[in-house]
């Protein structure tokens, strides 16, 4: 079956990319009355991982939660947001992407090092990329800096209360839960740092499974934003077809996959 949503802890719409590069901030984001093209304000506006986690896991879902602003809470979303109240503490303060710079801005390597020196662990990191139109909020930072004064090298770490899809080869992430990491991954290049891999901690099993870079991963996931930003343009997607993401999905009350689907009565050919 497929994953747990407790990734919908909160509706958060698009949000506009409004800081600087590596530190970003967020704010709500609108389609403008200024604008009177969706079009060219979806293109406007900064896509979270989230939301793609989303897209990925139903269109129809995504489409719901960034246009309309349609959000329920079920037991697996209470279950990730109680998990994530746990994870998600700290300033999201990170040393710069090299040496260099920090002789710079020691005061934020000082707030970020709240391991042994060399060692990163930073929480609640938020970053965007206008490049890409897309920010994410990292749960947790891993990584060691290089003496030798080059990039930092770091790996982002993100929790989820199920548990692994079980592949030929062992454990592997869901594709939501892999284009959620993937994106946080390209950011965190995008921002200057080295960064060639991700984890993923599934709560359920006590597990973490990895996710590499690769060029592979970095196509579908440029390719999947596009298919996003398409799908924000465009209308209602249908419901799945005897999905059993359906039965898992809090939003089920008001998509209504299968009276959505049911024929109507004119298409029957009633005989006596």
């Amino acid at each position: 079956m497929e994953n747990d949503r407790e990734d919908c802890k909160e509706s958060p719409p698009a949000v506009e990319f409004d800081g600087s590069p590596g530190f970003p901030r967020a704010s709500e984001g609108s389609w403008g009355a200024e604008d009177a093209n969706p079009s060219k304000a979806v293109r406007k506006l900064f896509l979270s991982a989230r939301m793609l986690n989303e897209f990925v896991y139903c269109p129809r879902l995504f489409h719901y939660e960034l246009l309309e602003g349609l959000f329920r809470e079920n037991a697996d979303t209470v279950r990730g947001a109680a998990l994530h109240a746990r994870v998600d503490a700290g300033s999201g303060a990170m040393p710069p992407p090299a040496r260099e710079a920090a002789e710079s801005n020691q005061g934020t390597l000082e707030q970020a090092a709240e391991a042994p020196m060399g060692v990163i662990h930073s929480r609640s990191v938020l970053l965007g990329s206008e490049r890409l139109g897309v920010q994410a909020k990292i749960d947790l930072l891993e990584g060691e800096s290089d003496p030798s004064g080059g990039a930092v090298t770091v790996s982002p770490v993100d929790y989820k209360a199920g548990a692994p899809r079980e592949g030929r080869a062992g454990n592997e992430l869901w594709d939501p839960d892999r284009i959620q990491l993937g994106i946080q991954c390209l950011l965190l290049r995008e921002n200057g740092y080295r960064c060639e891999e991700g984890l993923i901690y599934y709560h359920a099993t006590r597990q973490r499974v990895r996710l590499q870079v690769t060029p592979e991963l970095e196509s579908w996931i440029l390719a999947t934003i596009e298919e996003a930003r398409k799908c924000a343009e465009g209308p209602l997607p249908p419901p799945l077809i005897d999905s059993p993401k359906c039965i898992r999905c809090s939003l089920a009350p008001v998509c209504l996959p299968d009276e959505t689907r049911y024929p109507d009565f004119d298409t029957f050919s009633l005989t006596l």
